[in-house]
């Protein structure tokens, strides 16, 4: 491909996720900034004074929309009881800690789906007994497409304050002309 034809690639994808984004948001789902560095190494062939090997630090990111909304704490029961529950005027330690009997179940089922997988003909008998899903009480909220909209890579490097600051402002503008241009702008004033 011709770079002006790449160029014009890349224009049409950023344009559809974008489009997609704002159509989310208008629909009243709000999400999550999810990120990390990207670090690319380019090496030359013919190393010079003025052509060296490059270290290149980018920061690539993207929204993702919440899988539990507000709806679901009015009509799910697990989530109104455990609501109503768990809210102390005071915080607990113990409400942070876990079932611990669950978790060894867990684990074990888990552990159990790897060895059949990397073992098939040792294990391939245990996959009548090892359930092919763990029950828990969100099921049907855990169970819902998550999507992911990625946002424009950034030259910054995480690990330096003043590119942290930048990333952080680069977010709220962006936020702010999705939210504006979804018609939910009041959500950042």
């Amino acid at each position: 491909m011709a770079p002006s034809s790449k160029s014009s690639v890349l224009k049409n994808l950023e344009n559809d996720f974008e489009s997609s984004l704002i159509k989310a948001i208008h629909k009243g789902q709000d999400g999550k900034l999810n990120g990390d560095n990207l670090d690319i190494y380019v090496k030359t062939n013919d190393i010079r004074m003025t052509n060296q090997n490059k270290d290149y630090h980018f920061f690539a990111s993207d929204w993702s929309p919440f899988r539990i909304t507000e709806s679901d704490f009015e009509t799910n029961t697990f989530l109104k009881t455990e609501l109503q529950r768990k809210r102390p005027c005071e915080l607990d330690i113990n409400l942070f800690q876990p079932d611990v009997k669950q978790v060894r179940e867990n684990i074990k089922c888990l552990v159990a789906r790897q060895l059949i997988q990397l073992f098939p003909e040792q294990f391939q008998w245990m996959e009548a007994v090892v359930p092919a899903h763990i029950e828990h009480p969100l099921e049907d909220i855990m169970s819902r497409e998550t999507k992911s909209y990625p946002l424009p890579i950034q030259l910054k490097n995480e690990m330096k304050y003043e590119d942290c600051i930048c990333i952080l402002d680069s977010f709220e503008q962006q936020m702010k002309q999705l939210y504006e241009r979804a018609g939910r702008g009041r959500y950042f004033y």
